[in-house]
């Protein structure tokens, strides 16, 4: 029979595969009963254990809602362009290309923005543009799609090993 695992075990297992949520709240029964977490801005929410011990970089599902949904909001949204060291010997930089109703500082933490350089902006009055435009941009630049390792704490995906705003002449 598999040894039934600890709050303690629970919360260290946690805090090594996603550190990047508060725990302080956390009451870890067994892997059957969901647990609450609180993201870097605040939100809270309940998930099952198991991804936390054994997805890194799982998201706020409230952030990753907020960011999806907001490709076809009525709401001003921006397109962004943002250059990202990495640890991987091979890719000093990555490239990432997204929208977001928020700012670039609002959307990601403060532990990824020491990695991130703005290259660009545009502004849209709403999602829908913006969505379309960085469709666009995803589709010309798929031959460049990274997918090495993982240098900020959610949303790697949309990276590039090869810089946008020049490749598309943007700047």
């Amino acid at each position: 029979m598999a040894k039934r695992l600890t709050q303690e075990e629970f919360l260290k297992q946690a805090k090594e595969t996603n550190p990047q949520f508060d725990y302080s709240e956390t009451v870890f029964k067994n892997t059957r009963t969901k647990v609450k977490v609180k993201c870097e801005k605040g939100h809270e929410f309940e998930t099952l254990p198991k991804p936390l011990q054994k997805t890194n970089g799982r998201t706020c599902p409230i952030c990753n809602k907020r960011s999806q949904t907001s490709s076809y909001s009525d709401e001003p949204t921006e397109l962004y362009f943002l250059q990202i060291r990495t640890d991987d010997p091979e890719f000093k930089y990555v490239y990432k290309v997204g929208i977001t109703k928020e700012t670039v500082q609002e959307r990601f933490t403060a532990e990824d923005m020491t990695r991130i350089k703005i290259l660009r902006q545009f502004k849209f009055q709403t999602g829908k543009p913006a969505h379309d435009f960085e469709k666009e941009i995803h589709k010309a630049l798929s031959e460049y799609k990274y997918g090495r390792s993982k240098p900020l704490s959610y949303g790697n995906t949309e990276l590039f090993s090869e810089n946008p705003v020049e490749l598309l002449g943007l700047g």
